[in-house]
């Protein structure tokens, strides 16, 4: 990503609030703000789903490449901050394969490939098994001796 200007300038379009009343943005239930990164010398844009089933994860990455490509930069990569629901990696998923026209099958294959097109291992590793709501469950009743 190119400045904080750039960054705040692609927030504002992909945000449901937009540039105000007259000037909405391009994603619905999306929060969204550019800043700088200084811990990892990035501009970043902030993006908040409010509701997954409207917007999904992938709808709005795609949404910000599109943006970004306009203003001539790059998307490095993304980031999921605390949890995610396991169907929203599986949506995003689905439209990988189907937009590449690949056959993939098992879940874990999915969930990687969703974490590939998605970027989320470029500023961290992404642990399913801790940032996937229903994974991270399972291991808490699995460390705790719930599990059947």
């Amino acid at each position: 990503m190119g400045t904080k200007e750039q960054a705040h300038r692609i927030a504002l379009n992909l945000r449901e609030q937009g540039r105000g009343p007259n000037q909405p943005g391009h994603l619905k239930h999306c929060q969204a703000i550019g800043w700088w990164l200084e811990e990892k010398n990035i501009a970043q844009i902030s993006i908040n789903l409010t509701d997954y089933n409207v917007t999904s994860i992938h709808m709005a990455y795609e949404a910000a490449k599109v943006e970004a490509e306009m203003l001539k930069v790059a998307i490095t990569g993304s980031e999921i901050v605390g949890l995610v629901p396991l169907d929203a990696m599986l949506s995003a998923a689905d439209y990988y394969i189907k937009k590449e026209n690949l056959f993939v099958l098992e879940e874990e294959h999915k969930i990687h490939l969703a974490i590939n097109r998605l970027g989320l291992n470029s500023l961290g590793p992404f642990k399913p098994d801790e940032r996937i709501i229903e994974y991270n469950l399972r291991g808490i009743s699995d460390r705790n001796g719930l599990s059947e």
